[in-house]
C-alpha cells in the first residue's frame, strides 16, 4: 500500500491508500464530506499534530526561482488540494547552495491559479503584484538559506509557540558557516513613500514604505539609508541587511500589509486577520503572507525583460 506524505516544520500529513483518495474524488461529494473523509482519523488516513496548527506550506514544483511559491494548509482543509496518484511529497532541503534552494522541488502538482486563490486569500494580491513588484535584493543568489525551512517561513512558531512569525527571513549571511555577505543592499520592491523609520531587533532597524498601490511593506534588520518623508522608486537603494547582535546572522526581515487596516503593523492583542489563518502574529488585520516573494524578478531581470 503506498502513502503520500506532506511535511513541513509543524504539521505532518499521511494520506494512505491512493485507490480509495482516487473513487473517492470520482464521487459528487459536498467539499464538507471530502474535508471530513479526506482529514479525518480514520483507516483511510492519519492526521499527526505535536502542536498548535499554525500554516503549513507546501512548495510547488518549479522549474526556476520564479515559479518557486507555496501555499498555505488550512487546519480546516478543502477538497481542492491536488495530489499525484502515485509519488511521495517530500520536504525541500537545505543545501547552502542558492540554486539549488530556490529551485528545489515537490512532488506536490501545481494547483490553477483560480483554484490557489481560494485557498489562501494572499495569493490573489501577489497575482496583482508579480510582473510589477521587483525581488528585494540584487540577486537571488545572496539567499544562503532556503526561507521556506528552520522558522524563516511565515508561519513558523515563535517564542515556544506563543506567537507565529509574522513575516519571511531572507539570509544573507550565516555566522556559523561563515557564508554569505554582510551588508547586502536592499531595493525598493515598488515606489513609495517611507512612513516610519525605527529600532527593530537587536540592534537593527526597520523601515516602513506605504507604496503607491495603497499597500505597505516593513523591511526588517537592516541598517536604513532613507528618512520618513522620502519619496522612493522602485530598485532605489533604501537599505542594508546588518547582522542581528542576538545571533550574528544577517537577514531581511520581510511583512507585507494589504493596506486596507489603520493602526500600527504592531498589534500585541489582534486576534483577527483578513488574509491569512488565524494565529498570534501580533500584527494589524491586514497581514499578507509574503512567501511569494521569491517568486518575483530581481532588478536586473526585469530590465533584461524590457
Amino acid at each position: 500500500m503506498k502513502s503520500i506524505v506532506l511535511t513541513s516544520n509543524n504539521f505532518n500529513l499521511n494520506l494512505k491508500n491512493n485507490s480509495y483518495l482516487q473513487n473517492l474524488s470520482a464521487q459528487k461529494t459536498t467539499k464538507e464530506q471530502i474535508s471530513k473523509n479526506y482529514f479525518s482519523n480514520s483507516k483511510q488516513n492519519t492526521v499527526q499534530n505535536n502542536s498548535k496548527i499554525s500554516p503549513a506550506y507546501v512548495y510547488e514544483k518549479g522549474s526556476s526561482a520564479n515559479e518557486f511559491y507555496g501555499k498555505i494548509v488550512y487546519s480546516k482543509p478543502s477538497s481542492i488540494y491536488s495530489l499525484p496518484p502515485s509519488k511521495s511529497g517530500s520536504s525541500i532541503q537545505n543545501p547552502n547552495n542558492s540554486s539549488k534552494i530556490l529551485n528545489s522541488s515537490s512532488s506536490v502538482e501545481k494547483t490553477k491559479t483560480s483554484e490557489t486563490r481560494r485557498t489562501d486569500p494572499s495569493k490573489e494580491f501577489w497575482e496583482q503584484r508579480i510582473d510589477k513588484w521587483i525581488f528585494p535584493l540584487e540577486s537571488k543568489n545572496l539567499i544562503v538559506a532556503n526561507p521556506a525551512t528552520d522558522g524563516r517561513q511565515f508561519g513558523a512558531p515563535r517564542d515556544g509557540g506563543t506567537r507565529t512569525h509574522a513575516g519571511v527571513d531572507l539570509l544573507t549571511y550565516d555566522k556559523k558557516t561563515n557564508k554569505g555577505v554582510k551588508d547586502a543592499k536592499v531595493l525598493a520592491m515598488t515606489n513609495g513613500t517611507v512612513t516610519a523609520v525605527y529600532d527593530f531587533y537587536a540592534g537593527t532597524q526597520a523601515i516602513e514604505i506605504k507604496n503607491s498601490d495603497g499597500s505597505v511593506i516593513r523591511y526588517g534588520e537592516v541598517k536604513s539609508k532613507v528618512k520618513v518623508g522620502d519619496k522612493v522608486r522602485q530598485g532605489q537603494v533604501i537599505a542594508t541587511v546588518i547582522p542581528n547582535t542576538e545571533t550574528g546572522n544577517a537577514m531581511l526581515h520581510l511583512e507585507v500589509y494589504k493596506g486596507d487596516s489603520s493602526g500600527p503593523l504592531t498589534q500585541e492583542n489582534n486576534k483577527t486577520y483578513k488574509y491569512v489563518p488565524q494565529a498570534n502574529y501580533k500584527r494589524r488585520s491586514d497581514l499578507i503572507n509574503p512567501m511569494d516573494v521569491i517568486r518575483l524578478k530581481t532588478k536586473s531581470e526585469k530590465e533584461d525583460k524590457k
